[in-house]
């Protein structure tokens, strides 16, 4: 339901792979859930500049 509003990442020459959208999205839906900072994320999700990015 959520996947036609995600837009696909396309992979630069060079640098880092980009980050999974499932897990930024999983992200975002802790820190809408829980009410916290981003800087309070888990170390187990994408950094939070990256979930704040793609929100």
């Amino acid at each position: 339901m959520v996947k036609p509003f995600i837009p696909n990442l396309k992979r630069r020459k060079g640098g880092l792979k980009p980050i999974d959208n499932r897990a930024c999205f999983k992200g975002i839906l802790w820190f809408l859930r829980s009410g916290a900072r981003w800087e309070d994320l888990p170390s187990h999700f994408p950094p939070p500049s990256t979930c704040l990015r793609r929100l």
